[in-house]
Formats: structure tokens, C-alpha cells, sequence
């Protein structure tokens, strides 16, 4: 399904909220995230809305290691 959720964690520090995938990204896809309107600060405020990220990792290089970009 190619609205599947991709399992993985979310880890917070210095003010920064990382996701970590439980197996890697697919090369060539697109990703949507999103940080819904729901989640709170330490103080308890809600954000205005939810917030969408898009993500699509690149293929491969020559070398083996691959590379990303956001857009």
C-alpha cells in the first residue's frame, strides 16, 4: 500500500525531533511526514496545524553510499 505508515522511532533533543525508520527508505520515493496539530510543547500549547514535510531519497551513488535531498 503505497500509504502505508513506515514503522521506525522519534527521538527528541536540543530542540530537534529526529524519526529513525525501522528499515531503510525505499530509493526514488516519495515520502510525506507529518507532525500533526495535536502534538504539545513542555508547557502543554498546541501548535496552530499540522505541519507536512516531504522527503525522496536519491539512488545510489557509484560508491555505494547514498545520498538525499530535501524538496
Amino acid at each position: 500500500d503505497d500509504d502505508a505508515p513506515v514503522q521506525g522511532t522519534v527521538s527528541y533533543a536540543d530542540k530537534v525531533a529526529r524519526f529513525t525508520p525501522a528499515s531503510p527508505l525505499a530509493y526514488s520515493t516519495q515520502y510525506t511526514a507529518t507532525v500533526a496539530a495535536d502534538v504539545t510543547d513542555l508547557a502543554g500549547n498546541a501548535m496552530a496545524a499540522s505541519i507536512f514535510f516531504y522527503h525522496a531519497p536519491c539512488s545510489r551513488t557509484r560508491s555505494g553510499q547514498g545520498s538525499s535531498s530535501n524538496g
